[in-house]
């Protein structure tokens, strides 16, 4: 559920204000599911990453037309591979906590 709010909030606000007003409210029952802070933060991170390159208000999706002049559907179809591969990513850090708290 983590997940689709922060991926859902990424697609249409500013990451900022996305952690900002979701955090707080996550923070509490996360904690009491034992989802360790750190674990918890990457998590969020990832999920505001992929929003900002989602359809259909994904903020650099916005700045990549307007750099390389082309249209909305073209910078989809060049954003779906990497997509895909941001998801697989965000399911291996969720389901797989040691990956990101290797260092700690």
């Amino acid at each position: 559920m983590i997940n689709i709010a922060f991926l859902v909030a990424g697609m249409f606000v500013d990451p900022n204000s996305a952690i900002i007003v979701l955090a707080p409210l996550v923070y509490q029952s996360a904690m009491a599911a034992g989802i360790d802070p750190i674990h918890l933060g990457a998590i969020v991170v990832v999920n505001v990453a992929i929003g900002m390159v989602t359809p259909p208000f994904g903020l650099n999706l916005f700045i990549g037309m307007t750099t390389f002049r082309i249209g909305y559907v073209d910078a989809v179809k060049g954003v779906a591979p990497f997509l895909m591969l941001m998801i697989l990513v965000l399911l291996l850090v969720t389901y797989l906590p040691g990956i990101a708290l290797f260092f700690l």
